[in-house]
């Protein structure tokens, strides 16, 4: 007998295992009805209380921010002084049409202690602006000259003719940074780091830059802008990083933008998209005055050459972000005080001078108790006298480790250049009794 016809020759009887079941008596149907009642579901977790953010000592006036760019910046939930910029130097990236001789670039770097959130800001903009994925965006740093020649190059067009004359086409790209201190370090490097920083200067200026040796020449014709995030702990660390023996005129022509130290960033935050495409925008030769003599004036002992271009850049980008016809007042005005912004923020933040470890120890010193001075203006109305307490600085900013014996010796001679000035104890007769000092002090402003 085949396995089929066993399979098929069965006996119904046999089947009797495979039948319902009975159902189930009273007592069963009792006992089921008695189970106790399953759990409610838990509550729903506590709404997470606000976070207390830092403040910022330099922070970006509200004044200062203009039009659509400002609403983006405001959305991205991130500190202003790294939102703003970014998107304004990211939205370069677009084909901003020049009707006059202002160019639509920036170089900007986004500063701060590590992981406080410079990428993440940045990154934020980019999404909320649609351009994660575009062309325009460049996510790397040039090694050399060279590098930035192969970053930008295009292709030669075909001769339609022999003999018509090679028209290059104008490459545009936002060069972004993760690590805008890679950049520093090759520009710090003789030979390729100085060539690169003389490139990078020239296209601030220019669409078009040309090298090479001998059979190997090479052209950039190209507008770009550069973004970065420079890690750097406090002044003294910027002031170290930056050298102005290798940078040349980069650091005059480069957005500084510090953020407060130890932002609390959320996971939480979801774009808005909005995607803005550039407008043409009308300068006038009146905007133009209007911008020179705003130059023409500045503060005792400064210059407003290269921030007067700044601050001319930074209107035509966010006016045509806007889609703006014309330069508007409002536009002028917010741009004035950008650059004003960025006047307070260098002041602060500079390539380091010093020449030697008591000049380092002294800019150190002076640059820390700034700082704090800085942080109690933004508490307190402007105006009031602010006496810091030496020692708690010095405990916080470990200057006897960092300096040891030089600490002493700096103090003494800023009190005697009256840079800042000592509290001490009152004698019988009323007068200060220099022998008896309290411990704080005051900058001399």
């Amino acid at each position: 007998m085949s396995t089929i016809e066993q399979v098929v020759d069965v006996d119904v009887d046999d089947l009797s295992d495979l039948a319902d079941p009975e159902p189930l008596n009273q007592a069963q149907v009792q006992t089921w009805e008695g189970a106790p009642a399953p759990l409610p579901p838990p509550p729903p977790p506590a709404p997470r209380l606000p976070v207390k953010q830092p403040t910022c000592a330099l922070q970006i006036p509200d004044s200062a921010l203009y039009g659509v760019a400002g609403e983006i910046a405001r959305s991205l939930d991130s500190p202003l002084n790294w939102a703003y910029p970014s998107v304004l130097t990211l939205f370069t990236s677009r084909p901003i049409p020049m009707t006059s001789v202002i160019r639509p670039t920036l170089y900007c770097d986004l500063v701060g202690p590590p992981e406080d959130g410079k990428s993440l800001s940045y990154k934020r903009a980019m999404k909320t602006l649609g351009m994660e994925h575009s062309m325009n965006i460049f996510r790397g740093v040039p090694g050399s000259d060279r590098g930035l020649e192969e970053i930008l190059a295009q292709p030669l067009p075909a001769e339609h003719k022999k003999g018509d004359p090679i028209i290059r086409e104008m490459t545009r790209k936002c060069i972004v940074m993760d690590e805008a201190l890679t950049l520093l370090s090759k520009m710090s490097i003789q030979g390729s780091g100085l060539a690169l920083s003389t490139a990078l200067t020239h296209l601030w200026d220019e669409d078009e830059e040309s090298g090479g040796v001998k059979k190997n020449p090479w052209t950039i014709f190209a507008r770009i802008s550069m973004l970065g995030a420079l890690a750097c702990k406090d002044r003294t660390d910027f002031s170290r990083t930056m050298g102005v023996t290798t940078l040349g005129g980069y650091f005059s022509r480069l957005l500084i933008c510090p953020g407060p130290n130890g932002w609390k960033y959320t996971q939480t935050w979801r774009p808005t998209l909005a995607i803005r495409h550039p407008s043409t925008v009308t300068i006038s030769d009146d905007n133009i005055f209007e911008f020179e003599a705003w130059r023409d004036d500045p503060p005792e002992g400064v210059k407003r050459g290269r921030i007067c271009e700044i601050a001319e850049r930074i209107a035509l980008i966010s006016a045509s972000l806007n889609h703006d016809k014309v330069l508007t007042p409002e536009c002028i005005q917010a741009a004035l005080r950008f650059a004003e912004w960025q006047e307070k923020v260098k002041r602060h933040y500079h390539a380091s001078q010093a020449l030697n470890p008591s000049a380092e120890c002294m800019n150190a010193l002076f640059d820390d108790l700034a700082e704090a001075d800085d942080l109690a203006e933004a508490e307190d109305e402007e105006g009031t006298t602010h006496w810091i307490q030496w020692s708690d600085i010095a405990r916080r900013k470990n200057w006897h480790r960092r300096f040891g014996n030089l600490v002493r010796r700096a103090k003494q001679d800023m009190i005697d250049d009256k840079l800042i000035v000592m509290q001490y104890e009152s004698g019988n007769d009323g007068e200060p009794d220099y022998r008896k000092p309290k411990g704080w002090v005051h900058i001399c402003k």
